[in-house]
């Protein structure tokens, strides 16, 4: 079963005048649960597909009809899954998963593909940060079209603040996995080969074309990696190097053509992978495991919620 990924952002409320945060505590706390809470699903609802480029958003039900949405007061925390419908402009064919290929009909212009994104958001008390967990659906995300929601729903019943969003890197956990953990496989990427490797790889089929070429390093039994190059990799990070002060691994980038190495490691029986580009900063990705999905193929609400309270208490940042 395949894993699923989630994004954390830290979020701030902050006035619009001046820039600064308001701590999440009394009646603001309060204000802003039931804004997210109760009000939250009707703007989703009846935002206009063209303030999303012709997109469709909805909150996602279930096969008995009932939204998957919920709160916790006790929290303030607010999750649920909400749908993106996309590619209205175009016809797409679909084809049954069989060794025939056979045709199973067409979607036409003007209906969208929906698909569900799963939301978690934590207003910490007393506290001027919270944070968000947003599924990574098909590597893809709904970052921009969450931001301009939750706006939205601020600019509606408050017009004097807005919501900030930053990646979240628990740095401690990354560095424990490329130092302490054993390494299951290293993967080399070479964004923008040259014209000469194009040629050489490629013959006449190189025209026009753009490529890249990767190359992996599995570990197979009880074999692990150097530690020599794990302390690069982790030197690197506390240092806030690039591959080009690392002669050793011999890459070669600009920033046109970043290159990139992916790190799967396991630390404490957690399997994480890592995305380092070139300045070395790791992606604020998380993997959540596998999780079950519903009938319908997608992941199922309750277990999703389920993998991400686990992930915020192994992240020990204090919020649950």
């Amino acid at each position: 079963m395949k894993e699923e990924k989630a994004e954390i952002f830290t979020v701030k409320i902050c006035d619009k005048k001046n820039g600064k945060p308001i701590k999440f505590e009394g009646d603001f706390l309060k204000d802003i649960f039931k804004m997210f809470h109760l009000k939250f699903p009707n703007t989703i609802d009846e935002f206009p597909p063209d303030r999303l480029s012709g997109r469709t958003v909805k909150v996602e039900k279930d096969s008995k009809g009932n939204s998957l949405w919920s709160g916790s007061s006790k929290n303030s925390r607010v999750a649920g899954i909400i749908s993106l419908g996309r590619d209205k402009d175009k016809v797409l064919k679909f084809t049954r998963a069989n060794k025939k290929k056979t045709p199973a009909g067409q979607k036409e212009k003007g209906v969208t593909v929906d698909k569900p994104y799963y939301f978690d958001i934590i207003f910490s008390e007393n506290k001027t940060i919270g944070f968000l967990v947003l599924q990574r659906t098909d590597n893809s995300s709904c970052k921009a079209v969450f931001k301009k929601l939750a706006q939205t729903l601020l600019d509606d019943n408050n017009g004097s603040i807005k919501i900030v969003l930053n990646s979240f890197i628990e740095k401690e956990l990354f560095q424990n996995h490329l130092r302490d953990g054993e390494y299951n496989e290293i993967e080399f990427v070479k964004n923008g080969l040259s014209e000469d490797l194009m040629e050489q790889y490629l013959g006449d089929y190189a025209q026009e074309g753009k490529y890249k070429m990767s190359v992996k390093l599995k570990a197979e039994g009880d074999s692990d990696f150097d530690e020599g190059l794990k302390s690069l990799l982790y030197n690197a990070i506390e240092n806030d190097e690039s591959f080009l002060d690392i002669p050793e691994l011999g890459q070669r980038v600009t920033e046109d053509n970043p290159d990139l190495i992916k790190i799967r490691s396991t630390f404490n029986g957690k399997k994480r992978t890592i995305d380092l580009s070139n300045t070395l900063k790791v992606q604020p990705f998380y993997q959540l495991g596998e999780v079950d999905k519903n009938e319908e193929g997608f992941v199922s609400f309750s277990d999703i919620r389920s993998k991400t309270s686990q992930l915020l208490l192994e992240l020990n940042i204090d919020i649950l």
